[in-house]
């Protein structure tokens, strides 16, 4: 075709390109411009006169237009034109292209090499447009074109597009077919704002894979549709400036930015992504703004994504797709992770993340079973989840924390019984008042440098009644006053530096009964003030620097009778005043350096334990002032290096004893107004200072009230105004000065009320207001023995007692009735130890009396014959005592034999050879057997006298007899 095949339109166009005029067809009777003209004009256009171009408007272009490869020097611009065919300008090389509001089949511009500006502003094209590496130093304007394709094609498929200026597809830009820019390269702005971009059938619908974007990428108020597949597929893409999908922006179908480099913030605020997820894997980006998204059956998936920024997802709300997840962040990186108020139903996963600032969960719902959050070996600054609502399990396990795990006021769900998991979890700080968790918490193993705060929480328990687990944990303080536990607590081989403060604390026991474990527990303080256990507290080899603390606590035991185990514990103090114990209180072992206190404690054993077992305890001070048990209290070689006092204490004990307390060491034991059931043991005990009982009452009928035999008190045992109903017991014992027994009631009918063979004192006041039963005091030795003779028992036992002194000092007739007094019968001991005593006093007269009546009751004893030879010394020497009796008894032996031989002399054996005879000494040779006088030999009486002078040589031997044997006996005792 030449210049004269032209119509007169076509010539007119032809005219107005020399000098760029535009020509408007909208009016004109022939609007028909043939493609084979427009093809002539380009190839060979007039010569120009101004600044030529192509401005062509409301022309119907007919016919194809085809200008592959052509150079083309001028701008075209096409205004509402009609193509019939699809343009093509494949290879060409041009300036501006613009076709404004204009429609057509389809548009070629592949490998297109343009300068200066390509618009499809309002255009419609029916067909697809094929930019497929082009190349546009300028601008690339699609602003509000409609591209009409079949869905499951490529609406506008430009692989490879390089576009230097600003590249528009919004203000209402519309995609029927997808969107294809992998690639591409922009070197400003990328706009879809406003766009609208639906496919079917197809995997994607935007494609931005492995393209460069110098500025920034807005899709505003952008829907991208593709059901089942994906919307936006951006995977390596590169981009220097912001991505904003916001304000109102629709997804339907997967966002995937996966790989992607994004050097400037990614935002989708308020944005809706349906049927699929936000892709941003392994992604580069600045940070992720989404505060207000909401993601319907898809997830938000940043697995090992770098944010050099922050992820903002607060508000948001994530329904999660079949798989369960609604937050996929493991191995991701970033600044902060704020996901506050977030609503998700599915699982947030962030195992390994790292958020070098906080993680902030503050009231955010997670409506999902199972884990509602996995965060397992995340290292974060500070996770901030105050009053997080979940319906499953909360993961920490192994995260590392530089400041505060916080999760006051969350409410946790359960899976498989387990609310809380953070097993090794390493932390400045773990913060969770007022949290109320459906199941167990697991804190084994946790290292945390501040505080462990549970104050007010409500923790359930898992299938094996198990509330909290945290053996191992190591923290400076851990509290949880006024916290319910409806479970086992155990803190096993946990080192709390601070406080361990359960004050006001309910806890259920598991189902072995187990409250409170802590075995092996290291802490600077325990407090268990008003705490409510049903279940046993163990606290067996606790280390604690400081106080236990139980005071106004209630202990209820476990099956097998134990309420508190502390075996081994060391502490400063144990404070247990008011306590409350159902079952077996055990301190066996424990060490304190300073006091134990029980005051006013109520402990009830179960079955044959103890209420009490503190043996082999060490303690500064044992308080137990107040005290009422109803079993038995086992004080066996307890060391006190202070006082031991039960003032006021009420002890039921177990029907045999009300205190087992051999081997106790004490400075001073004190009972004032104390009541006593059962025996109470002290054999072996060793008390430094004093023992002391004001108005105290020991019953143990028929059987042992006090038991102090082999004890040892250095100073002084005060009994005063006390009630003993069964024996007081001091066989054995040692006491450095006084044992008192002043105004108290001995009640032991068939007994020894008092037994106190062996006993050691410095002195005994025996004073009782009432005794009844047997005293004995058989081989005691004391310094001085204070009693009262009106109120001497009826039987007492002396044999092998001494003593230096008695007070008060009495005539010998007096003790000689408290010597009578021994049930066992005459014991010569005691007589001559009272003998040693007036002998000592200078009363050599009353050591006498007393040794004669002892003489005389021993001979009462005697058998017949003995009796009447103890009779004859009695008679005639007074047992040697009375030694004038032996002379009055000879003076008149003398006077009567001078008299009768006075009378009637005997007649002399030889007549011429005999003395003169004397009476007198004739009577006086009769009755000294040794002696000589030469009358008896030479005298031989007859008859009646010769058997008088008999009986006088047998007196004589009798008389000598007694003497010898009182002359004997008085030098033997001295």
């Amino acid at each position: 075709m030449g210049p004269d095949d032209l119509t007169a339109t076509e010539r007119r166009l032809y005219a107005a390109v020399a000098d760029g005029r535009p020509v408007d067809l909208r009016e004109a009777e022939d609007r028909t411009v043939r493609a084979a003209a427009l093809t002539l004009l380009l190839h060979d256009p007039p010569p120009p006169v101004g600044v030529p171009g192509l401005r062509l408007r409301g022309a119907r272009v007919t016919g194809r237009l085809r200008l592959r490869g052509t150079v083309i020097d001028l701008p075209l611009v096409f205004t509402e034109c009609e193509f019939d065919e699809p343009p093509q300008l494949m290879e060409s090389l041009t300036r501006t292209l613009r076709f404004t509001r204009c429609r057509m089949p389809g548009l070629g511009l592949a490998r297109l090499r343009l300068d200066g500006v390509l618009s499809l502003k309002e255009s419609v094209v029916a067909g697809r447009v094929d930019l497929d590496h082009a190349q546009i130093d300028g601008e690339l304007h699609l602003s509000g074109a409609v591209l009409e394709c079949d869905p499951a094609g490529d609406a506008l498929h430009a692989e490879g597009l390089q576009v230097t200026g600003v590249a528009c597809f919004d203000r209402g830009f519309t995609a029927t077919g997808s969107v294809r820019l992998p690639h591409a390269r922009f070197g400003s702005m990328l706009r879809l704002s406003d766009a609208v971009i639906g496919v079917a059938g197809q995997w994607g619908a935007l494609y931005l894979d492995n393209a460069h974007v110098a500025g920034s990428i807005t899709l505003r108020a952008a829907s991208v549709n593709n059901p089942g597949g994906v919307a936006i597929a951006a995977g390596g893409l590169q981009a220097n400036g912001a991505l904003w999908l916001n304000h109102g922006f629709e997804a339907v179908g997967e966002v995937r930015f996966i790989g992607a480099a994004l050097r400037a913030p990614l935002t989708l605020s308020d944005a809706v992504l349906k049927d699929g997820s936000l892709n941003l894997e392994a992604s580069v980006l600045t940070g992720l703004h989404a505060p207000g998204i909401v993601v319907e059956g898809g997830q938000i998936r940043l697995v090992n994504a770098r944010l050099t920024g922050d992820l903002e997802l607060s508000g948001a709300r994530l329904e999660a797709a079949r798989d369960g997840v609604a937050l996929a962040a493991d191995g991701m990186t970033a600044t902060a992770a704020r996901l506050s108020r977030l609503h998700a139903d599915g699982l947030l996963s962030l195992v390994d993340a790292r958020v070098t600032g906080d993680l902030d969960l503050g009231e955010a719902r997670l409506d999902t079973d199972g884990r509602a959050l996995d965060a397992s070996g995340l290292v974060a600054g500070k996770v901030q989840a105050r009053d997080l609502q979940a319906r499953g399990l909360l993961v920490f396990d192994n995260a590392q924390l530089t400041r505060e795990l916080e999760l006051v006021g969350a409410s946790l769900g359960a899976d498989d019984g387990l609310s809380l998991s953070a097993d090794g979890l390493t932390a400045g700080e773990l913060a969770a008042d007022g949290l109320t968790a459906a199941g167990r918490v697991s804190l084994l193993g946790g290292q945390i440098s501040g505080d462990v705060l549970l104050s007010e929480a409500r923790i359930g328990a898992d299938g094996q009644g198990r509330a909290v687990a945290a053996a191992g944990l190591q923290a400076v303080h851990f509290v949880a006053d006024e916290a319910v536990f409806a479970g086992r607590v155990s803190l096993r081989g946990a080192q709390v530096a601070g406080d361990f403060r359960l004050i006001g604390t309910r806890i259920t026991g598991d189902h072995d009964g187990m409250a409170l474990l802590c075995n092996g527990l290291a802490a600077g303080q325990v407090l268990l003030n008003r705490t409510h256990a049903r279940g046993r507290i163990a606290l067996r080899n606790a280390q604690i620097t400081a106080d236990l603390s139980a005071e106004d606590a209630v202990f209820v035991s476990d099956g097998e009778g134990r309420a508190f185990s502390g075996e081994g514990l060391s502490a400063v103090n144990a404070r247990m005043a008011r306590l409350r114990a159902e079952g077996k209180v055990s301190l066996r072992g424990s060490q304190f350096s300073g006091v134990v206190e029980l005051a006013d404690a109520h402990l009830t054993a179960a079955g044959a334990d103890p209420a009490l077992l503190a043996s082999w305890m060490t303690a500064g001070g044992l308080l137990l002032s107040g005290l009422a048990a109803d079993g038995r209290i086992v004080l066996r070689g307890t060391q006190v290096t202070g006082q031991t006092y039960l003032d006021g204490a009420r002890l039921a004990g177990d029907g045999e004893h009300s205190i087992v307390a051999d081997g106790l060491h004490t400075r001073t034991l004190r009972l004032h107004g104390a009541r006593l059931t059962g025996e109470f043991n002290l054999r072996g005990a060793r008390i430094t200072d004093q023992l002391f009982a004001l108005e105290s009452e020991f019953t143990n009928p028929g059987g042992v009230a006090l038991r102090l035999s082999l004890a040892e008190v250095v100073g002084d045992v005060f009994l005063e105004r006390t009630v003993f109903t069964g024996a007081l017991r001091a066989a054995e014992a040692r006491i450095g000065r006084t044992l008192q027994l002043r105004e108290t009631v001995h009640e032991q009918p068939d007994g020894r009320a008092l037994q106190a063979k062996g006993l050691q004192a410095g002195r005994l006041v025996l004073h009782p207001a009432r005794l009844t039963g047997t005293v004995q005091l058989s081989h005691a030795r004391l310094g001085i023995l204070e009693d009262d003779t009106a109120r001497w028992p009826e039987a007492i036992e002396l044999d092998g007692l001494t003593y230096e002194a008695l007070e008060p000092r009495l005539d010998p007739q007096a003790r000689l009735d408290w010597l009578a007094r021994d049930p066992r019968g005459f014991q010569p001991q005691p007589y001559e130890q009272l003998a040693a005593h007036y002998t000592a006093l200078g009363q050599q007269h009353h050591a006498q009396t007393v040794l004669l009546a002892r003489e005389r009751r021993q001979g009462r004893t005697a058998s017949g014959a003995g009796r009447v030879w103890s009779g004859l010394q009695d008679l005639t020497v007074g047992y040697g005592y009375q030694p004038a009796r032996a002379a009055a008894w000879l003076a008149l032996l003398v006077a009567i034999g001078s008299v009768v031989f006075a009378l009637s002399p005997p007649r002399p054996i030889k007549a011429d050879e005999h003395p003169a005879f004397n009476p007198v000494m004739y009577t006086v040779d009769l009755l000294l057997p040794i002696v000589d006088l030469g009358q008896e030999r030479a005298f031989n009486p007859v008859d009646l006298y010769q058997w008088f002078s008999y009986l006088l040589v047998a007196a004589g031997w009798i008389l000598a007899t007694t003497i010898a044997a009182g002359a004997a006996r008085t030098i033997g005792r001295r």
